[in-house]
């Protein structure tokens, strides 16, 4: 009979000190089960051609087919611009886009413009700068680099009203193409990342260039759309699309006609034949669009996503410009949307500026989740994976880069870099630099942050290092345990990342401080109220 009694007095005091620590049970458990051995990994794609344009490819898609190991990523090596002269001016941005990569006789090779007016080409494996470009201007636009004729060519369009054909073997100059003569009034002008596609027999490169001149009798404000022979650097056609800047081209065949899209400032959305430069469609979404469109295919149908000031994301038909669906975020949009597959669903992940990243389904337009940085969200999202799991890599005006699961948009990843270079920035005005996925010679993917100390970070799997010295390295990107506003992701997504002790320590250390709060006779509502933010990591 005592065993009845014994139990019916202790069952609420039990109760009491089980129920606050079951979460920290159920953690602890959860961290053992995981414990075993790693899931396979994934060969890189070492055949890949490279992040030949800005946001990867001609359809500027954001994903490279590439597969890291584990977490921890290590720093391999950091490109510093050095000391700081210039001041900032409206529009202008540390690095170019991005930084872009290709294979120059069998060696990567990572090529990258800065606001000192320079276009640099990098050796993957240490950093080292191999040579470098000066032009007229600061190089705001992604580089692009194709092989033409046989010969590999790194191309470039510079705020100095120009575009440049080089030889990405030395750095020499082949060609320069001036879009508009200087005079003494001559304006700024603004370049768009350019990009390369067969049309016929040719490569062509297509770029945008906005100039202006304030002649007091003749001004001049004029956004054009070029096409030239990339071997030769003549001009193909030329067509005015715009009296204000407009956006990076994106380029995608649509019923067998070579399409390239391109957006304006003025909220004009254009669709030109790729041979001509004859208009196919204009459409207008009432905003200015500074992000480059992204072009696909989607259950056969060619389809064009745009986002525009407003923090309007758009998916159009790619044939006619019309509408299929729209999504609002809460302040304007500078990012190239990337696209992926991640637990099933086609999710297209975009930054903004009210501080979040989206995730929306590319079907329909329904978020999917969302996840918050601490300031806006400017940059393009690039896409890798790591151990075959789908992953977003981009960084945000608060000087961090991240890496999120592409499936729930948990954090996994952050490094945080300096300070921006200068004390400001005029929103709205720059297409600030993002990150990218390359290779080094090995096959191995090599992840770039371009960050606004004036440092171009790249970094490697922990597991993937080079031989011997490799641990001399210190982890510079970790798994952000309690450093987000936004709870870790599950400990599927982070395997790896962090030594199997720290898990059950946390876990045992939440069992003792429950019962203790039990026990002390503390408040009996611990937990705070559940947050109404949509997404799974809350």
């Amino acid at each position: 009979m005592s065993g009845p009694i014994l139990g019916t007095c202790f069952a609420p005091w039990l109760r009491r000190v089980v129920r606050p620590c079951f979460p920290a049970v159920l953690l602890y458990l959860a961290t053992q089960s995981l414990g075993g051995a790693a899931p396979p990994q994934s060969p890189s794609v070492a055949s890949w051609p490279g992040w030949v344009f800005f946001h990867a490819n001609a359809g500027r898609t954001g994903v490279a087919p590439l597969n890291f190991s584990a977490p921890p990523f290590f720093r391999a090596w950091t490109f510093d611009l050095g000391r700081h002269t210039w001041s900032y001016c409206q529009g202008a941005s540390v690095w170019s886009a991005c930084a872009v990569s290709g294979t120059v006789d069998g060696r990567p090779r990572i090529f990258v413009g800065a606001y000192d007016h320079n276009l640099y080409a990098l050796d993957p494996e240490t950093g080292r700068e191999i040579w470098r470009f000066t032009t007229g201007c600061l190089v705001a636009a992604a580089p692009a680099f194709a092989v033409v004729q046989g010969k590999p060519m790194v191309f470039a369009a510079s705020s100095d009203r120009s575009a440049y054909g080089l030889d990405a073997r030395t750095g020499r100059k082949l060609w320069q193409l001036e879009t508009y003569s200087w005079t003494y009034t001559i304006g700024e002008s603004v370049a768009g990342s350019p990009l390369l596609a067969p049309v016929g027999k040719r490569l062509t490169l297509f770029f945008p260039m906005w100039n202006s001149d304030r002649r007091p009798l003749r001004t001049v404000q004029t956004g054009e759309l070029f096409a030239v022979d990339a071997a030769a650097g003549r001009v193909r056609w030329r067509r005015k699309l715009s009296t204000a800047p407009l956006s990076s081209p994106a380029f995608l065949n649509v019923d067998g006609r070579p399409t390239v899209f391109a957006g304006s400032e003025s909220g004009a959305f254009i669709a030109c034949d790729a041979r001509t430069g004859r208009t196919v469609f204009r459409t207008v979404t009432g905003h200015k669009i500074l992000a480059a469109p992204l072009c696909t295919r989607i259950a056969q149908q060619p389809i064009v996503f745009v986002t525009n000031a407003f923090g309007m994301v758009r998916c159009l038909s790619a044939r006619s410009g019309r509408s299929i669906w729209k999504y609002k975020t809460g302040h304007e949009v500078l990012s190239t949307p990337a696209l992926v597959k991640a637990g099933g669903k086609l999710l297209l992940i975009v930054g903004s500026s009210d501080r979040f990243v989206h995730a929306i389904e590319a079907k329909t337009g329904r978020r999917v989740w969302r996840f918050m940085t601490r300031k806006y969200v400017v940059a393009s999202p690039a896409v890798a994976r790591v151990r075959g799991r789908p992953m977003v890599f981009i960084n945000s005006l608060d000087n961090a880069l991240y890496g999120l699961d592409a499936e729930t948009g948990c954090e996994i990843l952050r490094f945080v870099s300096g300070d921006m270079l200068w004390p400001y920035e005029t929103r709205g005005s720059s297409i600030w630099a993002s990150a990218s996925v390359v290779t080094q010679a090995t096959g191995k993917p090599l992840l770039l942050y371009p960050a606004y100390d004036g440092k171009l970070y790249a970094f490697v799997a922990g597991a993937q290092g080079a031989g011997p010295g490799e641990n001399d390295a210190k982890p510079a990107v970790r798994a952000a345990v309690g450093a987000s506003s936004r709870p870790v992701s599950s400990p599927r997504a982070q395997a790896g990342s962090a030594p199997s002790f720290v898990v059950p320590t946390v876990g045992l250390a939440l069992f003792l401080a429950g019962a203790s709060t039990v026990l002390l006779g503390g408040p009996r509502k611990t937990l705070r109220q559940p947050s109404q933010e949509p997404g799974p990591c809350r």
